[in-house]
């Protein structure tokens, strides 16, 4: 399914009127940027919107879908390890954005317009599972679940993030060690507040319920709302596990602004890695989230259940990626 030139912009990172000129085939930029946008949009399955390209092949496509709300940095990452495990089989990959005017996936794909799906949206209601299964084509979630469904899913294993976490903290001294994330339903971020319990416990350190800070979605509240629960005197642990980067870097920008200093004052680590965490000082300690392997593994649990699945049929498949810690500016030990 075609996307709209400005989407696709924003995909490649470049404006709606460089694609543009790619697209119709126009003068106006080097011919170097040119072959490089060209293949960009080749591979991302598009193609077909070239001017005097026909129409990939339908007979192995496979798609990739996304959600309003997703982050669009870990949506091109794992996009780029999904192409790649695509093309080394032979098929080709499309990218689908469900927009928040479309109501159901369905009427985003054509009847037989694709074998298979990876599907990326954090919060997996029952609504979503009823559609996925109703196109009756193997679909594979990307770094989300539901135990009450038979889901293949691959996802990050935020258990053994949090616990390298928590043991790094500890061994510089942190005991009392707080939690932020985000007021919202989503399974996987559920799933990181019950592995930050987890791996509290596998330490042996007691969780304060005080220290584990609910903030708002979007990203605009996150440190307005940081702000003010400082201004009212919340009590700080000596150190902030946050469930992404993102709010993170917002909690820093809150502490700044209120005349806390990060890492003397109080320390914050993070959880994925982003571009974000060198964008802030002191740069972010966090665990750097391998998102190609993401896509590539996601692929090849698709692949697998397009050529038959498993010898003891059709199972359900969870696959976990490791991740790894960085280090860097944002933790202080304690005396």
């Amino acid at each position: 399914m075609a996307i709209k030139a400005k989407e696709l912009a924003r995909l490649l990172g470049v404006s709606p009127a460089t694609v543009s000129l790619v697209l119709n085939g126009k003068p106006g930029i080097c011919e170097g940027t040119r072959q490089q946008l060209t293949r960009q949009i080749r591979d991302l399955g598009y193609g077909y919107m070239l001017c005097g390209e026909e129409h990939y092949a339908q007979g192995k496509a496979v798609s990739y879908v996304v959600y309003p709300g997703e982050p669009h940095v870990f949506s091109l990452a794992v996009l780029e390890g999904a192409q790649e495990m695509a093309q080394e089989a032979g098929y080709t990959l499309s990218l689908i954005h469900v927009g928040k005017g479309d109501r159901a996936l369905s009427g985003c794909l054509r009847r037989g317009e694709t074998l298979g799906l990876l599907v990326q949206k954090a919060c997996l209601e029952d609504r979503d599972m009823e559609e996925l299964e109703a196109l009756g084509a193997p679909y594979v979630m990307v770094d989300t679940d539901r135990a009450d469904r038979d889901v293949n899913c691959v996802s990050v294993n935020s258990r053994q993030g949090f616990c390298k976490l928590v043991d790094y903290l500890a061994g510089m001294g942190h005991r009392a060690l707080g939690y932020l994330f985000c007021r919202r339903g989503c399974t996987s971020a559920a799933e990181r507040r019950e592995n930050f319990y987890r791996a509290m416990a596998h330490f042996g350190l007691p969780v304060e319920p005080d220290y584990c800070i609910a903030l708002e979605c979007p990203k605009q509240d996150i440190s307005r709302r940081m702000e003010q629960l400082l201004a009212q005197g919340m009590p700080l642990p000596t150190a902030f596990l946050a469930e992404d980067d993102r709010v993170a870097c917002q909690a820093m920008k809150a502490f700044a602004r209120c005349g806390y200093r990060v890492p003397e004052d109080i320390s914050v680590v993070g959880f994925g890695d982003s571009e974000l965490c060198t964008m802030v000082s002191p740069e972010l300690t966090t665990v750097r989230v391998p998102y190609r392997t993401l896509g590539r593994e996601a692929m090849s649990l698709l692949l697998q259940k397009l050529r038959g699945g498993t010898e003891d049929g059709p199972l359900c498949t969870r696959l976990e990626v490791g991740v790894e810690l960085v280090v860097r500016g944002s933790v202080k030990a304690r005396q």
